[in-house]
Order: structure tokens, then C-alpha cells, then sequence
């Protein structure tokens, strides 16, 4: 609001006559009338306004021609110019109730002078009201936000879903306050969900705020890991994923021997190597989008994988469903997968047959220093033989896919199974793809299909 001036203009003219000793009849009637005050000014110093509006009349005088103006153009004035003294009306609009408070001034000029008074425009005090009523969130946990603003009414939040929690506050009520809630994740579960957050003054006035998760169904998690008989350091990490296969149900994974030469080799995993620039062994690669290192504490390496998983999950959500069967009829087996995509895009399928139980000798390192050779060692979930044509994998192009293979008399058919995974481009999640120099594919989904006899 600007100062408030009130000015009172005399303007006095007084004729000096120096023909005479005494003043003439004529000549007082002069000075009189040039010696009576006359005013330049407004009738007030403020007008205020409520939030409908209106309009106001102000008295205005001045001795010749004046004019008079808002500063700001949603106050008008009419007449904006007059002579002398009369009335001017001051109109106001309503305020939107979203608006604030606002004033501005009104300006009268006369002959080089000027005089003001403010104009005031009060809010709503009543206002209520909610930043929004719907929130859309995906499938993983979050937070979000509100903003209420309620200038005179106390408000209580009231949350009816357990899966939504209030986090803090910061502002004010009558200016906007802001609430932060939390949202937990929707992770394993196709359909989405929906929650509801109520915003209720003291005297029951109540806006509901709707809250939508999308669901997302999590699929398995798979891990490669790539190691040989003769590598000491390599029992650690099959310990590990012992363990992060009893922790999580989500979590697959297939054995590579990768060393020439060396019993349990397999070949067909050369390409794999070199994709993924396998250095030394033992070497993890998770999902084929990140690389899990050894360690001898299998506790917390286990820990660490749970976490990778984690991540690659929230980042990931599965594109793919596999389900099917595999069968042994002789020395033949027959494996059949049904697989649903869920978004377009490159997809590829691969198919491996995996043995268990093997007893084989194996290289141990102690980590008190040492070493020894196992000869009763177990490995589970051997590679022994590539279904499909391609390890790298063979391009989707129908939901069922089916293959057939010979099997080697050596191999246990009681301990057999089929490890099928299908791979993905990344196209528009590229952003995480922890290594360039991988291939271009990460795996969205694994399945292992038992093999019945």
C-alpha cells in the first residue's frame, strides 16, 4: 500500500492599491473573493474491497482540470478526468478464490500536484482447496506430494491405505502447506492398486485425493557364473548362490565351465566369454547387465547379489512371461515353452540343459592360506548342452517355441532340467545399461522347467 496523502490547496491572491489611503467597495469584494480557500482534494485515503468486488464513489475538488488512475489496470476509475469538484466511482472485480490479497492506488493530478489514496482487495477467507485429487504412480516405492491451502479452516489428513504413509510438512496452511507421503512399492503384483488420502476441515468439509499404483509382475532374476575345476577361489561363489537361491524365490542361475581341457567344459558358452569380457574366474554376470564379484564372506556377497536384484528389478519390470514343460521319452528330450510378451520390441529366447549333482573334484583355497582339492564336490546346475541355435540367442518370433535334443548316456536324467531366459533390447533404458562394452540384450525373464521322465 502506498502513503496516504491529504493535501488542502489555498490559493490566496491579494491586490495592493496604491492610488488611495482607503480601500474601494469594489476593491474589497475583489480581495474577498481571491482570498477564499479552494480545496485540491480526495475525499479519502483508502478504499478497501472484499473478494466480490464492488464499486466505491470518491469525492474528488480541485480548482481547475484534474485527472485520476489506478496504478494497476484491475481498478478502474470513472471519469478519469474532470473540473473542479465531484464524484468519481471506483470499481473493483471479484477475486478468484485462488487469487491472494491485492491493492494498489489511486493517483489524482492537478497542475503539477498529486494526491493518492490506497485500494485494498481482500482474499477469500473461506478458500479450500487441494493441489490435486489424483495421483498416478508406477509400480515402484515412492514419494509424492500434495499442497493444501486453507486460509481460516483447520484440516486433518486421514490416509485409508496402509501401503501409503505420511512423510513431513513444511509450509503454511494459508499460503499452501505442502505434505509428502510415501507409496510402497506394487512389485509382484500384476493388477494395480488404488488408495485414497481424505483432506477434511474441522467442520467437514472433505476433498478425497485418489491415488493409483500400477502393478508389475517381478519376474526371475538370472545369474551366470562362469568357473572352472582347477579355480581354487570358485567354490565362494557357488556357496553364494546356494544361498541367494534359498533367500529369494525369484532368483535363477546356470553354471558355465569356461576352461578347455578341464572336466564339466561347455563350449558353447565361448560366445558369453567374449561378450562379456570374462577376465578371470570366478565371474558373475547378473540379468546380462552387471557383474558380480567373489568374495569370501558368501553372507554378505549373498546381501549384495539380493540388492543387484533389487535394483534390477525397479528398473527392469519383467516383459515377459515363460511357462512349459520338458519331457525325457528314451534318450530323447522334448521341451516346449509358451512365451507371452508384454510390450513390443527385439526379443530373443534361449534354451539350456542343466545338470545337477555332479560330483566332480574341485580346487579350494582356504582364506587362512592353503589350499586343497575337493574330489566330493558338488555342482549344481551345469550347462551341458545349448537347445536353441544361437547362446547369444535366437530371434522371438512366436509365443510357443519348441525344441528337441539327443541326450548323452552319461548324463543323470534324474537331475536334468531346462533353464529357457529371454533377452530384450534395451531401446529406451539404455540410460541403464552398466557397460557399454555389453551386449545390447539384457535378460527380462527365466524360467526352469523341470524334466519329467
Amino acid at each position: 500500500m502506498k502513503t496516504m496523502r491529504y493535501f488542502a490547496l489555498a490559493l490566496i491572491a491579494t491586490a495592493a492599491l496604491f492610488s488611495s489611503c482607503e480601500k474601494t467597495d469594489d476593491t474589497k469584494e475583489q480581495e474577498q473573493e481571491q482570498t477564499t480557500p479552494i480545496a485540491f482534494a480526495l475525499g479519502a485515503n483508502r478504499l478497501d474491497f472484499d473478494f466480490n468486488g464492488g464499486s466505491q464513489e470518491l469525492a474528488v475538488s480541485a480548482p481547475g482540470k484534474w485527472s485520476i488512475a489506478a496504478e494497476d489496470s484491475w481498478c478502474t476509475v470513472s471519469p478519469a478526468s474532470g473540473e473542479g469538484s465531484g464524484k468519481v466511482t471506483v470499481t473493483v472485480p471479484a477475486l478468484a478464490d485462488e487469487e491472494e490479497s491485492r491493492s494498489t492506488a489511486l493517483v489524482m493530478s492537478y497542475n503539477g500536484f498529486a494526491l493518492s489514496a490506497a485500494v485494498g482487495q481482500t482474499c477469500n477467507p473461506d478458500y479450500f482447496t487441494i493441489s490435486t485429487t489424483r495421483i498416478e504412480l508406477n509400480y515402484g516405492a515412492c514419494d509424492f506430494a500434495i499442497t493444501v491451502l486453507s486460509r481460516t479452516r483447520a484440516y486433518e489428513i486421514t490416509i485409508v491405505d496402509s501401503w501409503i504413509t505420511e512423510v513431513s510438512r513444511s509450509g503454511k496452511p494459508e499460503t499452501g502447506e505442502t505434505i509428502v507421503f510415501h507409496a510402497e512399492d506394487n512389485l509382484g503384483s500384476e493388477e494395480p492398486r488404488s488408495g485414497v488420502i481424505s483432506v477434511c476441515t474441522l467442520d467437514g468439509s472433505c476433498i478425497p485425493v485418489m491415488v493409483e499404483q500400477a502393478g508389475c509382475v517381478l519376474g526371475n532374476v538370472l545369474a551366470m557364473r562362469f568357473t572352472a575345476t582347477w579355480c581354487g577361489w570358485c567354490p565362494y561363489m557357488d556357496e553364494t548362490f546356494h544361498k541367494v537361491e534359498e533367500l529369494s524365490p525369484l532368483f535363477r542361475y546356470v553354471t558355465f565351465h569356461a576352461s578347455n581341457g578341464y572336466p564339466l567344459y561347455f563350449k558353447a558358452c565361448e560366445p558369453l566369454v567374449s561378450a562379456y569380457k570374462i577376465q578371470g574366474f570366478p565371474t558373475g554376470i547378473l540379468a546380462g547387465w552387471k557383474e558380480i564379484s567373489n568374495n569370501t564372506n558368501t553372507d554378505s556377497n549373498a546381501q549384495t547379489v539380493l540388492k543387484y536384484m533389487e535394483d534390477f528389478q525397479s528398473k527392469f519390470p519383467s516383459q515377459a512371461k515363460i511357462s512349459g514343460s520338458a519331457s525325457v521319452s528314451g534318450n530323447t528330450l522334448t521341451v516346449k515353452a509358451d512365451i507371452t510378451r508384454k510390450t513390443d520390441g527385439d526379443y530373443k529366447v534361449t534354451a539350456i540343459l542343466m545338470e545337477s549333482g555332479i560330483v566332480q573334484a574341485q580346487a579350494y583355497y582356504y582364506t587362512s592360506g592353503g589350499s586343497t582339492t575337493k574330489n566330493d564336490f558338488v555342482h549344481d546346475n551345469i550347462a551341458r548342452l545349448l537347445l536353441n541355435s544361437d547362446i547369444m540367442g535366437d530371434a522371438l518370433t512366436s509365443e510357443t517355441v519348441s525344441w528337441t535334443a539327443e541326450l548323452d548316456s552319461s548324463w543323470n536324467k534324474e537331475n536334468l532340467s531346462v533353464l529357457v531366459y529371454v533377452l530384450k533390447d534395451y531401446a529406451d533404458l539404455s540410460g541403464y545399461k552398466v557397460k557399454k562394452s555389453f551386449p545390447d540384450y539384457y535378460i527380462t525373464n527365466a524360467e526352469v522347467l523341470p524334466v519329467s521322465l
